[in-house]
């Protein structure tokens, strides 16, 4: 087809195309463009609908309004204004933007410390950082940064000597204050504002001159106390201080927290003086007959309790008539009041877990004895830090001082009163504690009881049952297992019974199994479902027929067997094998006096009896043969063997990490006395341990061994 130029510059007849090779220059194309362009090209392009199929665009501007519905190739370099729609990364892709990476299961956005945050400029409201200062995420609000503050966080607070504990699945932070100071909020939510207190004053401080009691500090505890975003001070009262020559002591002060008074505690009386109120009243001092209040000013709950009255003696020194002074009184019980021969004891103070150990706090201190008349005893100290009266059984120097005991710190405790020429004790320090619930804790397994300590979950089987996986992610469990211990023998006519077998004591890596050669025990494997739990029973003790104990029974979680102990020897029996073999007893005619074999089958399971078994255990000790008033051989145990042939003292137990409790301990041996008959004494319940073994005595008689302990299994794995 012909082509011309025309009069525009227009380029006609191209209908079937053209293909040219160099530099062709013109005002403008139309219609479509195809193949490569080697050059720039300028100017607008009226349609971009084959963009998609195009190699990729590197540089240059393309307006919005000339773009498809959907680019499917890559961008690369940078995208000016708004974008919007989709944009997907493929499986694994992402999107990076300096430190912050977006993900379609996460968003990375990057660290920063307080420097550089600070450092910004013009800082959009609402941008989140991660603070390295403080590790934490902020948020800038436009006025500050603020931790974050997602609804349903959890309370958010400092002050205090600050720790963290669970409770059964609950996980608490504890704020203990030792000294005054400030609990500074700074987050709440609707369904974490609330915390839990229990505030403890100072302890009253003791009278001298046969002085009474401080009374304790006030006590006062609650829940479901709601607070703000704000700081609440802290006040640690004192205790008072103690009573010098003949004089009253003086009151603890206040501890406070937020709204929560708890008042100190009354001073002890001194000579012929009464107590004072207080949290806890304080016990009279010497001759004073009435009683002092507690719960002053009046709390409900109550705060504490009255202190004690003196006794007003009217006959003189010696005639058996005498002084006596009264004790303080505790957050539990009244101080009791001054008799004849002794002076009050302080009252009980209160138990408290708060702090994720039971402590006993605000106890009344003890009256002070008059040591003149030298017929009365100075009272007790009351549970919880309660000092004791002070005393002087010196006949020489019946005046010499007694001073009496301080309260101890930190407890509120009264202190104690002197004795007739003694000072006084001061009372103890007060405590605030504070705690809130941080987290619950969902177990990955169920069965037997249930405990969190060292970021491990741990499960505690006493008796039989079943432990059930729950949790997929559960895929091995650490445990042990501790077979029962084994009964000790009977004593007969002046013989003696070995001491019972320990179970056996098998533990996964890194503790171990018992027994005497190195070895390990891997880690058990599970998987969702159910395992059966056997607790061992502890064999009962041989009678006084001279019979030997009975075997301890095995203990079996899933594939593990912890075997039960070997029985204690006896007159009419030979010592037993087992996961620790049984000590030997005295043994008639030609018996065998030897101990029994540990690492092996227990006697009582047939017809495997004495057959080889895992390292768990350690062989019991030897008894003297045809010899009366002897030692019967001790049990063998977990971490060793009877001590010696004929010296009657059980083998060691083993102490595992996840509790540092000693179980499977070999039992003693019977042991001889000039005198006197012995009743040989049980092993502790689940510790797997052998009961004693029993002596007759002389002359002879007849006495039954110990019954062994019943056995254990603990299965932990990380929470």
């Amino acid at each position: 087809m012909p082509v011309s130029i025309g009069g525009s510059g227009f380029i006609n007849g191209l209908d079937q195309g053209i293909n040219a090779i160099g530099i062709i220059t013109a005002t403008s194309f139309s219609g479509a463009l195809t193949g490569n362009v080697t050059g720039n090209v300028t100017g607008t392009a009226t349609t971009a609908t084959n963009l998609a199929d195009a190699a990729n665009i590197t540089t240059g501007t393309i307006s919005n309004d000339r773009l498809p519905a959907t680019i499917t190739k890559n961008l690369t370099g940078d995208v000016t204004g708004n974008l919007t729609g989709n944009v997907t990364t493929g499986v694994g892709g992402s999107i990076t933007v300096g430190n912050t990476i977006i993900k379609s299961n996460s968003i990375a956005i990057g660290t920063t410390d307080t420097t550089g945050r600070n450092a910004g400029v013009n800082t959009a409201t609402g941008t989140i950082i991660y603070n390295t200062s403080n590790n934490e995420i902020q948020i800038w609000t436009g006025i500050a940064w603020k931790a974050s503050s997602v609804s349903g966080e959890t309370l958010q607070a400092t002050g205090g000597l600050v720790s963290t504990y669970t409770e059964g699945e609950v996980e608490y932070k504890v704020h203990k204050f030792q000294s005054s100071g400030t609990f500074d909020v700074s987050y709440v939510s609707p369904t974490s504002n609330t915390v839990e207190y229990l505030v403890v004053a100072g302890g009253g401080g003791g009278g001298a001159g046969t002085g009474g009691g401080g009374g304790a500090g006030g006590y006062r505890t609650g829940i479901g106390y709601t607070v703000s975003s704000s700081s609440y001070t802290v006040t640690v009262g004192s205790g008072g201080n103690g009573g010098p020559g003949q004089s009253s002591g003086t009151s603890g002060t206040p501890s406070v927290f937020a709204t929560i008074t708890s008042a100190g505690g009354g001073y002890g009386g001194g000579a012929a003086s009464p107590g004072n109120p207080g949290g806890s009243g304080g016990g009279g001092g010497n001759s004073t007959t009435s009683i002092t209040d507690g719960n002053d000013p009046s709390t409900s709950p109550s705060q504490g309790n009255p202190g004690g009255s003196a006794r007003n003696g009217s006959g003189g020194a010696g005639s058996g008539d005498t002084y006596s002074s009264g004790g303080g009184g505790g957050a539990g019980s009244p101080g009791t009041n001054g008799q004849n021969t002794t002076s009050g004891d302080g009252g009980a103070g209160l138990q408290s877990s708060i702090s994720g150990t039971s402590v006993t706090y605000a106890g009344g201190g003890g009256g002070g004895a008059d040591n003149y008349r030298r017929q009365n005893a100075a009272g007790s100290g009351g549970s919880g830090g309660g000092g004791a009266g002070g005393n002087n059984n010196d006949s020489y120097y019946p005046t010499s001082p007694g001073p009496g005991t301080a309260g101890t710190t930190n407890t509120g405790g009264g202190g104690g009163g002197g004795n007739n020429a003694g000072s006084g004790g001061a009372g103890g320090s007060g405590i605030v504690i504070v705690r809130y619930q941080i987290g619950n804790i969902s177990s990955k397994a169920t069965g037997g009881t249930v405990s969190y300590a060292g970021g491990k979950t741990i499960h505690k089987f006493t008796n039989s049952g079943t432990f059930t996986v729950t949790s997929p992610s559960l895929t091995s469990v650490d445990y042990l297992v501790v077979g029962g211990g084994a009964g000790g023998g009977g004593g007969q006519y002046g013989d003696a019974g070995g001491g019972g077998g320990a179970g056996g004591y098998r533990a996964s890596t890194p503790e171990g199994p018992g027994g005497p050669s190195p070895s390990v025990e891997s880690a058990m494997p599970v998987s969702t479902g159910s395992y059966t739990v056997t607790v061992g029973s502890g064999g009962a003790g041989g009678n006084g027929n001279g019979n030997r104990g009975g075997a301890g029974s095995q203990s079996i979680f899933s594939t593990v067997t912890s075997e039960g102990g070997g029985q204690g020897g006896a007159r009419d029996g030979t010592a037993g094998n087992g996961g620790s073999g049984g000590g030997g007893g005295w043994q008639s005619g030609s018996g065998s006096d030897s101990g029994g074999s540990g690492n092996r089958v227990a006697d009582s399971v047939l017809p495997a009896a004495g057959t080889p078994a895992p390292n768990q255990g350690y062989p019991g000790g030897g008894g003297f043969a045809n010899v009366n008033y002897v030692p019967g051989g001790g049990g063998g145990g977990a971490g060793g063997t009877a001590t010696g042939t004929n010296l009657g003292t059980g083998g060691v137990g083993k102490s595992h990490p996840v509790d540092s409790v000693t179980r499977a301990v070999g039992g003693n041996g019977g042991n001889p006395s000039t005198s006197n008959n012995h009743y040989a004494p049980n092993a502790t319940s689940n510790s797997g341990g052998g009961g004693q073994g029993a002596y007759s005595g002389n002359p002879p008689s007849v006495r039954g061994g110990g019954n062994g302990g019943s056995g254990i299994v603990v299965i932990s794995y990380p929470t």
